[in-house]
């Protein structure tokens, strides 16, 4: 009995201490504009995710020509690197490091500023093995899938973050 109230209490206080510190769920991002243009190259995956993101969301019109936008993303350079991160005494790759480069430019029509240029860097670990070759093939493939979908998400969170901010 004591023991149940004493998980309960710290329970409790768990829920409480998470609540207080402002973490919340992710959700989906709110988006605060109504039209824009995306350039980029035609192999961007980040430019693609960003356009079906923005086809699931019925309230956004991504346009063809950029006077006709609110706002234009043009993503200037996307590049994905594999580098040695850890070599073992025997000189094994034992982990790698993914990054993914992203470099892209935000313009608000009617803003007093030209243009945000920026740089986004998403970085994963992946360690490596010879032994599980197909497992740690399809482990990297996962885990570029995910950085491709987390930059898409941040480039979206940034553009409405940028929009908001200049219509105050």
């Amino acid at each position: 009995m004591k023991t149940r109230i004493i998980r309960l209490l710290l329970s409790c206080l768990l829920i409480v201490s998470i609540g207080a510190c402002g973490w919340h769920l992710r959700g989906s991002v709110d988006l605060s504009f109504d039209t824009i243009y995306i350039d980029g190259s035609a192999n961007s995956e980040v430019g693609k995710r960003i356009k079906e993101r923005l086809k699931r969301k019925k309230t956004v019109n991504v346009v063809s020509d950029p006077r006709d936008a609110g706002i234009s993303l043009k993503i200037l350079n996307e590049n994905l690197e594999k580098k040695h991160s850890i070599i073992s005494s025997t000189g094994k790759v034992s982990e790698y490091e993914l990054l993914l480069k992203l470099e892209y430019e935000i313009t608000k029509s009617g803003a007093d500023v030209d243009a945000v240029v920026d740089q986004l860097v998403i970085r994963r670990l992946m360690t490596y093995s010879d032994d599980n070759l197909v497992a740690k093939n399809s482990e990297e493939d996962s885990l570029i899938q995910d950085m491709y979908s987390e930059a898409s998400r941040t480039l979206l969170v940034r553009v409405s973050a940028l929009s908001r901010g200049n219509n105050n």
